[in-house]
């Protein structure tokens, strides 16, 4: 993961996907739950393939990458995924979000995701989906810390130690 104002060389291996995420306002986030990125230098994480915290267990892979908690940066950016038929619960997050389907299928009421499809979904909006009969994995990418609301429940803060998944790798 590689910071704004970072210069960084990245090289990819042959057959490697390269994913860029980022938002369209170039001011760092201010009033999430860790307030806005602290001054100073940017860096580069080198987060493997297990991600910094994880949820792995039969049926479900889950692993957070970075989970807005860094000090200079406020960026969350997981992988989750089922493999097979999953209904999610009606929620909300506070922080807008893009969704990358990286396989199987899933569908938000009448439209079907792919492989390769994304979507996006602002900050507030009420959804749940539903996956296909093989499941689903997904990317998520969020600018800044978030909370999500189930089913119009209390609001509950999101990252990898606040959903209970286990450290896997230490980045700070």
């Amino acid at each position: 993961m590689v910071e704004a104002g970072t210069d960084a060389r990245v090289t990819a291996a042959d057959g490697a996907s390269v994913l860029h995420f980022g938002p369209w306002d170039a001011e760092p986030p201010g009033d999430g739950r860790y307030g806005p990125p602290a001054p100073g230098p940017r860096q580069v994480h080198v987060i493997g393939p297990g991600g910094t915290y994880a949820a792995v267990e039969p049926g479900r892979d889950t692993r957070m990458f970075v989970d807005s908690s860094c000090d200079t940066c406020r960026i969350t950016l997981f992988f989750t995924g089922r493999d097979s038929e999953y209904v999610s619960s009606r929620h909300s997050h506070s922080a807008d979000e893009l969704m990358v389907l990286v396989g199987g299928e899933v569908r938000f009421g009448s439209r079907r995701l792919q492989a390769g499809d994304a979507v996006a979904v602002a900050g507030g909006y009420r959804y749940g989906f539903r996956s296909g009969p093989k499941g689903f994995a997904f990317l998520n990418y969020r600018r800044d810390a978030s909370e999500q609301t189930i089913d119009g429940d209390v609001a509950r803060p999101e990252g990898g130690a606040a959903h209970g998944l286990t450290l896997v790798n230490d980045i700070r």
